[in-house]
């Protein structure tokens, strides 16, 4: 019994040893810098600073951004498939679509390669509109399209160490999965890949609240956000047996993190 509790005893002096060596290697890593005021502060491994006065911050948005970034966004659109034919009464698409159900909600995801003034990538983006009949003496039918976007974009992010205005330009092309039905009969079926292009602007809301713009890079790895508004046209397939989604130009806005 004796021999047992010596050796407990033992390793337990060892594990105590091994934690203090860890922590101790962990401050070495994170506390890099005393500010002014004498205060040592201990920031994550992953954070870039940079000294100013005696007091460390984060570096600028240019200076600090790895060399790929990726964001998300979400948006809204005023997009309206005003060249659609419906299927089941041949007139125009707003004599019996009027106000979507679901107006056009986007969700995109881009990968870019960061360049000392701007960045260029590309960009996969879904979306979804749905709009049911508003004439329903007429008849009562549902129109519901997906459309699915590749292609690249080019931003002018880096024209400042931090930005708060960006202007980008994309293209690529698309495709439309859609399905109008009327209760009775149902019509699916998706289009040719035809070319779109977006002109924008994004706007940075880091500047808002600093701390907080921090506190998310810091904890969550995001560089930046931005708002953003967009001019956006849609091209018609090829294909003269498909349906035509192309539309002139319509706006868009939303938000977008980069990290």
């Amino acid at each position: 019994m004796t021999a047992t509790r010596f050796h407990i005893y033992i390793i337990g002096i060892l594990f105590i040893n091994f934690h203090a060596s860890m922590t101790s290697a962990q401050l070495k890593e994170t506390t890099t810098f005393t500010g002014v005021n004498k205060m040592v502060t201990v920031e994550p491994s992953n954070v870039i600073t940079t000294e100013v006065d005696g007091n460390y911050s984060i570096e600028p948005y240019r200076d600090r951004r790895p060399a790929w970034g990726k964001t998300i966004s979400f948006s809204y659109s005023t997009y309206e498939p005003l060249n659609y034919e419906p299927n089941f009464l041949q007139v125009n698409f707003e004599d019996i679509y009027e106000t979507p159900e679901m107006p056009l909600l986007e969700f995109q995801l881009a990968i870019k390669r960061n360049a000392r003034s701007f960045s260029y990538g590309g960009e996969l983006s879904v979306g979804i509109y749905q709009n049911d009949s508003d004439e329903r003496d007429l008849i009562q039918s549902t129109l519901q399209i997906i459309p699915i976007k590749l292609g690249g974009v080019v931003l002018l992010d880096a024209l400042r160490p931090t930005p708060y205005f960006v202007p980008y330009a994309s293209g690529g092309v698309y495709t439309i999965l859609f399905k109008e039905d009327n209760n009775q009969t149902s019509i699916t079926g998706n289009t040719q890949v035809a070319p779109y292009s977006n002109l924008g602007m994004a706007f940075s809301l880091d500047w808002i609240d600093d701390y907080a713009a921090r506190i998310s890079y810091e904890e969550s790895g995001i560089e930046a956000s931005y708002a953003f508004i967009e001019a956006r046209s849609q091209f018609a397939a090829s294909d003269e047996q498909d349906p035509d989604f192309s539309s002139e130009v319509n706006f868009a806005g939303g938000l977008k993190v980069e990290f």
